[in-house]
């Protein structure tokens, strides 16, 4: 690999972030069980709970500073800071498409390599103008350990691409079939997760706009008809044709089960904040059936 790149790469470096994506899935577990909570009720514990570093926007107890207790120490930023997520995973991933096409360029190889490349700069393409425009954070706020996972996420998501797609491209054959599949997979998730943003954005708009109602009710358009997060769901099948891209890659694979168990956790513990605040909707309203994140089942 180091010889055929135009910037040498540590061989073991893929590795290393197959370590990372593990022990992120296995972090987003132990968030689930909460097992740390039991051990003390002290002040610095609490700010460095898995469960807290976890939780963001509504399921955050303390929503600002001035209802927060003077005696704890502010490890929270704004939640407006997704916006460097997608900032920073869009800015990396076309420094390594470029990379990409300059290999592919001169070493007469398929171009067929810059397209799981494409796909993840596109998400993050329409992730950051959904949070420039479309995206109403408000006073949210997100534990700091959160915002630097999300960083690291957005660097070496597409790095491991970049480094699966040169590991894998002796037996890297991409069918038409394929493409058309993981293509199509892929814009209809892309498209649904936005829908879904818009109407959260409207939502929270027009609950904004009546004098004395809560900032937050509950969502029951589009496809929140079926389930309590489908813009966690889109986000899931997204990944999941990202690794369809590149089916041997094992990291690629990490990488769609670290999606699916984050963002597990996280409709969990929005559903239940939904059923704490909204108990009348569920217990004799339309949301009786209403699922976590799979129609259905869950």
């Amino acid at each position: 690999l180091n010889s055929m790149l135009p910037i040498p790469l540590p061989s073991y470096l893929l590795g290393y972030i197959n370590i990372f994506w593990v022990f992120c899935i296995a972090s987003s577990l132990l968030v689930a069980l909460d097992p740390i909570s039991i051990l003390t009720n002290s002040s610095f514990w609490l700010n460095f709970r898995l469960t807290s570093i976890a939780e963001t926007g509504k399921l955050r107890h303390f929503n600002r500073k001035d209802d927060r207790p003077k005696n704890r120490i502010n490890f929270f930023v704004p939640k407006k800071y997704f916006t460097y997520f997608y900032q920073t995973g869009t800015l990396f991933t076309i420094a390594l498409l470029s990379v990409e096409t300059m290999y592919s360029y001169a070493f007469s190889s398929s171009f067929y390599g810059i397209f799981p490349i494409i796909l993840f700069l596109i998400h993050c393409s329409k992730r950051w103008w959904e949070c420039l425009h479309i995206t109403d954070f408000g006073a949210s706020e997100i534990h700091v350990a959160g915002f630097v996972v999300g960083i690291l996420h957005y660097i070496l998501v597409p790095l491991s691409i970049f480094l699966s797609i040169h590991e894998h491209r002796p037996q890297y054959q991409g069918s038409v079939n394929r493409i058309a599949v993981t293509l199509t997979v892929f814009a209809l998730s892309s498209y649904y997760q936005g829908r879904c943003h818009y109407i959260l954005y409207q939502l929270k708009r027009n609950s904004q706009k009546s004098p004395g109602s809560s900032s937050y009710s509950l969502p029951r358009e589009g496809l929140f008809h079926f389930v309590c997060c489908p813009h966690y769901t889109m986000e899931v099948i997204l990944y999941m044709a990202l690794w369809q891209t590149l089916p041997q890659s094992l990291t690629c694979l990490l990488i769609a089960m670290w999606t699916l168990s984050n963002l597990s956790v996280m409709a969990y513990k929005q559903y239940f904040w939904y059923f704490d605040n909204f108990r009348d909707d569920f217990i004799d309203g339309d949301k009786k059936h209403w699922r976590i994140l799979i129609p259905g089942v869950w």
